[in-house]
């Protein structure tokens, strides 16, 4: 199984259309649109890198819309991911935030949410308003807003030379009504 993740560095982030298992990045190419585009799989291959092939680094401002039950499981195994991605491919994966159909949490700072705390259990457990908000070095929780939520994502992206993404681990036809806009 595969599936792409577009990484823009304009103002509009990319979309990971959500999957249902955890993936490998293993790739990459740029498209005609700008958007550098990273192929995920679900196929583990596993390879030496020494410090001297050690890539540039990327970060990755990543943004979870849909925390339910896949949602939060996919927050976790980011999070518990990173350090490896971030050893052997260069990819700085820093945990922006997550919503919920009523609630959105942020990061406070520019390398994103805790990510040792969002692998502790309860941190990330129940609605996204009952998150552990000190233990993630996450601002307060407050009412979703997607464009405030985007905007927010964007500006940290910007504000570390990174990219924005989102994961969209929703049904929902208005997150995905956004997309265009978000790629565009």
């Amino acid at each position: 199984a595969h599936m792409s993740l577009a990484c823009a560095s304009s103002a509009a982030p990319a979309v990971l259309f959500a999957a249902r298992s955890s993936a490998v990045i293993r790739g990459s190419s740029a498209s005609k649109s700008g958007l550098k585009v990273i192929r995920a799989s679900t196929t583990r291959k596993h390879s030496t890198t020494t410090a001297a092939a050690m890539p540039t680094v990327v970060p990755l401002q990543v943004g979870f819309i849909g925390t339910g039950l896949i949602g939060k499981v996919t927050v976790k195994q980011v999070a518990a991911q990173a350090p490896a991605l971030l050893a052997s491919s260069g990819l700085d994966i820093r945990i922006f935030g997550a919503t919920d159909s009523k609630s959105m949490i942020m990061a406070a700072s520019e390398a994103g949410m805790n990510g040792a705390a969002v692998g502790a259990p309860g941190a990330v457990d129940g609605k996204v308003a009952e998150w552990s908000v000190g233990a993630l070095g996450a601002a307060a929780v407050a009412p979703v807003d997607l464009d405030a939520f985007t905007a927010a994502l964007v500006a940290k992206a910007k504000a570390c030379g990174g990219a924005a993404v989102i994961v969209d681990n929703t049904s929902s036809d208005d997150v995905a009504g956004r997309y265009g806009a978000w790629l565009g």
